[in-house]
This record gives C-alpha cells, sequence and structure tokens, in this order.
C-alpha cells in the first residue's frame, strides 16, 4: 500500500483558491482561527483559537491505517517554521517506511539497552511458557554484566545501531576476556544470541521499531563452529588402559560410566540411584547437576534429546554393583552424618540427614559422607592421570573418547547420537565424522561399481 501524506498549518483559517477548492491558509500573528464558516474556532475550555507571535507553524500528517474501531490511524509531527520543511520531512518518514523502517512514526524510548536487558531477562525467567533454567540465566546475567553492559549497556535502545554491535563483538573477539584477553568465539555467540532474542524482545513490545541485530551483514555475524576432537580424546587402547590404571580408585565406576555411556559431567553429578537399573542394564539421563553463582543447582538436562536412557555394558554394570555395595558401607559408618553438606549443624542437620536417609538411593557419586560431587569431577579426574602415560585430558574428554570409541567401531552415527543426547545428528557428524575410518574409499568403490560395473578392472 503506498501511503501519501499532506502538510498543513497549525492553527489555520479556511479560505478559497484560484479555482474555488478550500484549502487551509496560515494565519499572521495573533490572527484567529477559523473554520470552512469563517467562524472562530475555539479550544475544548472554549477558548478563540489563535496564532502565536510568529503566526502559524507547519504540520506533516499521514494516514498509516485504521483503528480496531474504524477511525483512521494517524501519525505526524508539527512545529516546522516553512512550508519546505515541513514537506522535506514528510517525504524523508515516506521514504523511511517505504524500507521498512518505523522509527519517525515511534515514539522515542529513554530506556537503555542495559535496562532493557534487565527487564527481559526478568520476564524470561518468570513467562508462563518456557521460562529459562536457572542456569540459563545465571549464564545470560553473566554475559550481560561482563560483555555487553560495560560496552553498551549505557545506550539508549533508540540510538542503538548495527554499527554498535558490530564493533562490540570486534572488542570482544580482541580483549574480551579477563586481562584484555580475547574472548573465544562461543562466548561472542552467546552475547550475539541474547541481543537478539532481548532486541527482538524490543521490537514486539514497540520500545524500536526494527532489531539493529536484524541489519547486521551475514559476514560480521558471530558464528561458532565446533572444533575437531583430534587431541581432546583417547583412542579406545588408550582409553582401556586408563580402566586398568584407574581399577583401584574409590570411583572406578565413574570413570567407567563416562566411557560407556559418554554422559555429560552434569549428568554424571546428578545421577541417583534411581535412576539405573542394574538388572536391565540401563542407565536413564534425567537430572543435570551444575554450579550456579558458585553453588550446587540441579535441573532437567539442556534440550529434550538429552532426557534419555543408556544402555550399559556387562562389564560396566558389574563394575556398579562392586560399586554400589562400597557405597553402602560407607553410609552405615556415616550414619547419621550422612548426605548432611559441611557447616550445617543443629535442626538444619538433622533435617538433612532424615532426607538423605529417606531418599530413594540417593546419588551414585558422592564423597565418603554422602554428599553429592559436582566440580569435583574434574578436579578428582586431573589428579587421578598421574602417572598415565597418555595426553592428558579433561573430564568432558571421556564424552569425546567414549564417541570416538564406538565411531572407529563403526557404531551408526544416530546411534551414538542418541547416547550422547545432542539434540541434532548433524552435531554428531560435526565433531566426529572425520574419525569414522574408511568412508572415502568406501565412496570410491561404490561409485566406481555403479558406473564401471562391479567386475571391471583398471585397463
Amino acid at each position: 500500500m503506498t501511503m501519501k501524506g499532506t502538510v498543513f498549518p497549525r492553527p489555520h483559517r479556511w479560505a478559497l483558491d484560484k479555482k474555488g477548492q478550500r484549502y487551509k491558509a496560515p494565519l499572521r500573528a495573533h490572527e484567529v482561527a477559523t473554520d470552512e464558516h469563517g467562524a472562530p474556532l475555539r479550544d475544548r475550555q472554549g477558548e478563540v483559537i489563535k496564532a502565536g507571535p510568529a503566526g502559524s507553524t507547519w504540520t506533516w500528517q499521514l494516514t498509516t491505517g485504521t483503528k480496531k474501531r474504524g477511525d483512521r490511524k494517524t501519525h505526524g509531527k508539527g512545529g516546522y517554521r516553512i512550508k519546505g520543511d515541513a514537506q522535506a520531512a514528510l517525504t524523508e518518514t515516506l521514504a523511511a517506511l517505504g524500507k521498512g523502517d518505523k522509527r519517525p512514526l515511534m515514539k522515542r524510548s529513554d530506556q537503555t539497552l542495559g535496562e532493557h536487558l534487565d527487564g527481559w531477562l526478568a520476564a524470561c525467567c518468570v513467562r508462563q511458557r518456557n521460562p529459562i533454567k536457572e542456569t540459563t540465566e545465571a549464564a545470560y546475567r553473566t554475559a550481560i554484566r561482563a560483555w555487553i553492559k560495560p560496552h553498551i549497556g549505557k545506550l539508549l535502545l533508540a540510538d542503538l545501531d548495527r554499527d554498535h554491535l558490530v564493533t562490540l563483538y570486534a572488542t570482544l573477539r580482541a580483549r574480551g576476556a579477563r586481562g584484555g584477553k580475547p574472548l573465544g568465539d562461543r562466548s561472542v555467540q552467546l552475547v550475539h544470541g541474547i541481543l537478539r532474542k532481548s532486541l527482538a524482545s524490543a521490537v514486539t513490545g514497540d520500545k524500536i521499531p526494527v532489531s539493529p541485530v536484524d541489519r547486521i551483514p551475514d559476514d560480521d555475524r558471530p558464528t561458532h563452529k565446533a572444533e575437531k576432537v583430534d587431541d581432546r580424546h583417547w583412542t579406545p587402547t588408550e582409553a582401556a588402559a586408563f580402566l586398568v590404571h584407574t581399577r583401584d580408585d574409590r570411583l572406578h565406576a565413574l570413570d567407567a560410566l563416562a566411557l560407556d555411556t559418554g554422559a555429560r559431567r552434569g549428568e554424571m553429578a546428578g545421577l541417583r540411584w534411581e535412576y539405573l537399573d542394574l538388572d536391565a542394564g540401563v542407565m536413564t539421563v534425567r537430572i543435570n547437576r551444575v554450579l550456579v553463582d558458585g553453588r550446587p543447582m540441579e535441573s532437567t538436562p539442556k534440550t529434550k534429546n538429552s532426557r534419555r536412557t543408556i544402555s550399559l555394558h556387562p562389564a560396566t554394570v558389574a563394575v556398579l554393583k562392586s560399586w554400589r555395595k562400597a557405597q553402602l558401607g560407607e553410609r552405615l559408618a556415616a550414619g547419621a552424618a550422612w548426605g548432611v553438606p559441611d557447616g550445617v549443624t543443629g535442626q538444619e542437620a538433622c533435617e538433612a540427614a532424615r532426607e538423605a536417609a529417606t531418599a530413594l538411593g540417593g546419588y551414585v557419586f558422592a564423597d565418603e559422607l554422602g554428599r553429592p560431587y559436582c566440580v569435583e569431577m574434574s578436579n578428582r579426574f586431573e589428579d587421578i592421570q598421574e602417572g598415565f602415560t597418555a595426553r592428558r585430558l579433561t573430564f568432558h574428554g571421556l564424552r569425546h573418547t567414549s564417541a570416538t570409541t564406538a565411531l572407529v567401531n563403526l557404531v551408526p552415527v544416530h546411534v551414538v547420537s542418541a547416547r550422547l543426547g545432542h539434540s541434532k545428528v548433524s552435531i554428531t557428524y560435526d565433531n566426529y565424522a572425520h574419525v569414522i575410518p574408511g568412508q572415502d574409499g568406501d565412496a570410491a568403490t561404490a561409485i566406481g561399481n555403479a558406473l564401471w560395473g562391479v567386475a571391471a578392472t583398471g585397463s
């Protein structure tokens, strides 16, 4: 729809042009505004409307649609001293609207980006459908506080444009981490995602007409490509040697289960005995236990596919059964102290002990007093690698080792993806496809057989 506007003086008097058509004529200083019959116009208080000391000013106005009850929806702006200025402003507004820019028609917001982000994050936590998890909230809050607010948090929403965002991303890549070090691509992409979602909310709330994120060129949009895992996993031989290396360790079952299932650290930390069916040989992932602002927090796994059931090898089941007997012995030895956190005494300690005693099985991996592990798993894994000759890994390296071990033994990729809990099979391909042996040679054989026939030989 082509929009048209008009320019007219305010206040005005009605006059006739040379063709006898009525038009709104400007007033001289202190002249009285009149209607088409020459009668004085009055305001709501009954006072006669007069021009100011400088006479009429000029206003532009255009119709952008209709309201629910059928009235026209109009927008305009006045105060121009001469007609040409008002006409130029109208032309500029129409040109902007033609490009999809509605800023000239919107009331300018006086809210800063930082204020908007705080309100948006609070709303995300309490919305009725799909409220964000506490772990996600903590990650967003940290990114907003450390990487967004210090650079562009004080900018008004109305002034924010794509150049501010592109400059922010470049600055973070160059020196956004602690000590002025470069910030990783994944963290920059997190910042981009927060701004994309929050500014889309600002558009929906009529705070801004269009999101600056939508105007960023594709080449300037932050991306994160998963790194190949060539140096972040062990070979099957090295993994088997590591299980021998930790055979006498108290948490040998943790290593065995991590290598068998490829479960994440948070999934292992949140695992309870009720989610292990050792008779059926399966493990169900239902809880993710991580640190949020320095304290342990439990929630559901990160994606729908992360809530899964994984089959266990009989050898892993045997190790877990031995571990359960050992943990029951620790529980009997601990008595009333079982499951009571450090620093908790008195009535709180009694309640904690009662809760731990009545819990169905409790945590699979906990210390000698039944207190569940979290980041301690990583610290312990660092220590247990002392004296082991293979390359040093993080605890997450056990997940990579489990995946690559399955793939090099020709387990289908979609099965590996399901065991890992990836949201898409493409994620598994991106990370691990290069470790699948013989694919290129198999492809050459298949193509050649189709083109030349199975029995064809080289000439």
